[in-house]
């Protein structure tokens, strides 16, 4: 089955484009992180989005922070959490979870913050990640940002409670 076509491509260089880009396009708008989940939605026609706001050229959604508790972004890929000896102790799950995902293609272009945002039943980072019990900070160009734990923001499979504007900008473990 071919997807419909998209009708608009946005990169935004900065989290408030990225914000201001879904506001602009509204419902008809979804972000694409790694892309492994949303184009398999949209092959599949669970979603039909006219604009895809790209966020690959986000560096604020990047950062992998150890000071005072890990500050991970919702773009940083497997195969960066994988890599990151800082990880280990009480996140060394996470980091485990991070090197088994899928094949080594999707290690390289998945994101955290893309598998806590789709929450497939079949993915195992949501899980290991509910188990860490983190803070994850969301942004909206109307709303501003918001903290929730992951026990409220994680939903039934493929549920979470991220409004359609907002963005997963961070997971904080304390």
């Amino acid at each position: 089955m071919y997807p419909s076509a998209i009708q608009n491509y946005e990169a935004p260089d900065s989290l408030d484009g990225a914000m201001a880009g879904i506001a602009k396009f509204g419902d008809d708008a979804h972000f694409i992180a790694g892309g492994q989940s949303l184009m398999q939605a949209i092959k599949s026609r669970i979603i039909q989005p006219q604009t895809l706001i790209d966020l690959q050229n986000v560096q604020e959604l990047r950062t992998l922070e150890t000071a005072q508790g890990v500050t991970i972004g919702a773009m940083v890929r497997y195969r960066d959490i994988a890599g990151n000896a800082g990880l280990d102790g009480r996140l060394g799950a996470l980091r485990d979870a991070a090197s088994h995902v899928g094949d080594r293609q999707v290690r390289n272009r998945g994101t955290i913050g893309g598998s806590l945002c789709w929450n497939f039943v079949s993915a195992c980072m949501p899980t290991v990640t509910l188990a860490l019990d983190p803070r994850l900070t969301l942004g909206s160009e109307s709303r501003g940002r918001r903290e929730i734990g992951i026990d409220d923001f994680l939903g039934e499979p493929m549920e979470t409670d991220r409004q359609e504007d907002e963005l997963l900008i961070s997971i904080f473990f304390p």
